[in-house]
C-alpha cells in the first residue's frame, strides 16, 4: 500500500476543495434559464403587472406610408390611382357607427359621409377628403413606418422588437368573426392626447390588419 506524507495529505485536500470549487454551477434565474432552453419559451411567461396604455409604443400617423406612396389622410382622387376601383361603397351613417374621422359640422344632422371598401380594408370620405380607417395587409398592400416595411410577411417576432411592450400585453380576441386573432394596443400620440389607439391584428404569426378605434 502506497504511503503518505501529512504535508501530501493536506496538499491532496487542498486541490480538491479548489477544484470543487470551480466546478460550482451558479443558480440560473427562471426566466433566463426557460429563454436559454427554448428561445420561444419566454413569450409564454406572463408580464409582471397589468397593461398600461401609456406605457405602450407609440405608432404616429405622420410616420407612416401607404404603398409607398400616400399618408393616412389623402384626396379623393388618389384612391383609385393607388389602390384601384373600391369594392364597394356605402353612406358611413348606415354602418351604425357612434364616431366618425371626418366629424360632422355644427348643424349638421345627418353625417353624409361615406365609407370605401377595397380588399378588406375600409376608408373614410367626405367632400374630397379621405382617410385611411382600417387597412388590411395583402401581398399588395402595406406600410412603411419610420423606413420599416410592414406587409402580410411581417410577423409576430419583427413586431416583438418594434413593439415589445405592447406585444408581450397582447391579447387573443374575437374580431369581426375572425376567431382568435392576436391584438397589439399602441398609442396614438405620445403626448396622450388621443383618447383612442391603434390595433394590430396578427393571424397565424403574421400581420393581418391595423385599426384606428375610438370609443364611443
Amino acid at each position: 500500500m502506497k504511503k503518505y506524507s501529512v504535508l501530501t495529505i493536506v496538499m491532496l485536500m487542498y486541490s480538491c476543495t479548489e477544484n470543487a470549487g470551480n466546478n460550482v454551477v451558479p443558480k440560473k434565474d427562471p426566466v433566463n434559464a426557460a429563454a436559454s432552453a427554448n428561445p420561444g419559451a419566454i413569450d409564454k411567461l406572463q408580464p409582471n403587472g397589468d397593461f398600461d396604455m401609456q406605457k405602450s409604443e407609440v405608432l404616429e400617423e405622420k410616420h407612416l406610408l401607404f404603398n409607398d406612396k400616400l399618408k393616412r389622410f389623402f384626396q379623393l382622387n388618389e384612391f383609385t390611382t393607388v389602390f384601384g376601383e373600391p369594392d364597394s361603397i356605402h353612406a358611413a351613417s348606415a354602418e351604425g357607427r357612434c364616431n366618425y374621422i371626418f366629424e360632422k359640422q355644427d348643424g349638421e344632422t345627418d353625417y353624409t359621409g361615406r365609407y370605401f371598401y377595397k380588399q378588406g380594408s375600409r376608408f373614410e370620405n367626405a367632400d374630397t377628403a379621405m382617410a385611411v380607417d382600417l387597412f388590411k395587409f395583402t401581398k399588395e398592400n402595406f406600410i412603411r413606418y419610420r423606413g420599416i416595411l410592414l406587409n402580410a410577411e411581417t410577423s409576430l417576432d419583427d413586431l416583438k422588437k418594434l413593439f415589445p411592450y405592447a406585444a408581450a400585453f397582447r391579447q387573443t380576441v374575437d374580431y369581426n368573426g375572425e376567431n382568435k386573432l392576436e391584438r397589439i394596443q399602441l398609442r396614438e400620440d405620445a403626448e396622450n392626447i388621443s383618447d383612442g389607439h391603434i390595433n394590430l391584428y396578427i393571424k397565424e404569426n403574421k400581420l393581418y390588419l391595423l385599426e384606428w378605434w375610438f370609443p364611443c
